[in-house]
């Protein structure tokens, strides 16, 4: 693998993949929609690290395989869907359409262009909820109650069924990653970036459910765990969970976000804002096959992986560039790594 081709590369994860692979000497191209002004990839001008981008509706069929064959990349990887629970009961339909015919789009379009390898992207949201305390592992059933769950829960089912097909011709995993946390995520309904918007204005931070547990992991520990997939994964194991440690730390939703605000050094209030819309109590992953069969395992844990968040936002909001935070932490981490 020496030229990657990410969907989606204008996204929060995307643009942490893009510093990480840059870092390690890959060519990178991309396609997705326009940036948004506040995002990572935006504010860091991640553009300069692209060898080629195409900026189009990812369920632009012709389109996308264009511009995968005009890359020649050796590995597709599909992080292009509509990645917000509560905008999934907002807009159900468009939920579907884009997790569902854009990750179908995705394995086509690498099918046609002749590439050798496709890691799609799903979620730890595709487990049906048994309602235990204990981790998921690749053998639980997949569910998904709420649109988003369940519409990435049929596009890793669809990829599944799609791989059976061509298996014999071109190689497709699946990643299952936990709660993904890290500097610069402009994304709204999410717990860092809602807790860094109201640490500007000075106001309380509200969640709408600080009792549910979620396996809490760096960006660059899930996009680690990416890139072993891609280049260490064989034979029939296709799924594959991606998360922290079982002995990890694991916090509820309050108990995250009182931690994140004292490594910010803030004093603002938590005030709790129940939901009722469904979500599911406890969520972690078993990521034992990943450790066993990939010799990969997470380099942060959740405690460290929250530090280095609040680092990120503490050193921007003392006027170093987002870019050059972002690449000294993957500097870090990688060196972390190898030691």
């Amino acid at each position: 693998m020496n030229s990657v081709f990410l969907t989606g590369h204008t996204g929060f994860k995307g643009a942490w993949f893009i510093a990480l692979l840059a870092q390690q000497g890959f060519e990178i191209h991309g396609f997705s929609d326009e940036a948004r002004p506040d995002s990572l990839f935006r504010r860091g001008g991640f553009s300069a690290l692209m060898k080629s981008e195409v900026y189009a509706d990812i369920r632009e069929l012709d389109q996308l395989k264009s511009a995968i064959r005009k890359s020649k990349a050796n590995l597709v990887v599909h992080f292009a869907a509509q990645p917000i629970v509560l905008r999934g009961y907002t807009n159900a339909m468009e939920t579907f359409d884009v997790n569902i015919n854009g990750t179908l789009n995705a394995l086509e379009a690498s099918l046609q262009a002749g590439c050798e390898r496709v890691l799609i992207i799903t979620t730890d949201k595709v487990y049906k909820d048994l309602g235990k305390v204990s981790a998921y592992s690749e053998r639980d059933p997949l569910q998904g109650w709420d649109p988003y769950s369940a519409s990435k829960a049929a596009a890793d089912i669809a990829t599944q069924s799609w791989l059976e097909l061509y298996r014999d011709v071109i190689r497709v995993d699946i990643a299952r990653g936990g709660n993904v946390i890290g500097g610069g995520d402009d994304s709204e309904f999410r717990l860092v970036p809602d807790i860094e918007r109201s640490v500007l204005i000075g106001e309380s931070v509200n969640l709408r459910n600080p009792t549910q547990v979620r396996p809490w992991q760096h960006a660059l520990d899930c996009l680690s765990g990416y890139v072993a997939i891609a280049t260490r994964a064989k034979g029939d194991q296709n799924t594959w969970n991606i998360g922290p440690k079982s002995d990890d730390e694991k916090f509820t939703a309050g108990q995250f976000a009182e931690k994140y605000l004292h490594a910010r050094g803030s004093a603002i209030a938590i005030v709790e804002s129940p939901s009722t819309l469904k979500e599911t109590a406890f969520l972690s992953l078993d990521s034992s096959l990943a450790f066993r069969e990939l010799g990969w395992s997470p380099t942060w844990g959740s405690q460290e992986a929250m530090t280095m968040t609040a680092e990120w936002y503490s050193r921007v909001e003392m006027g170093e560039h987002p870019k050059s935070v972002t690449l000294s932490q993957v500097g870090h981490f990688i060196a972390a790594g190898s030691s």
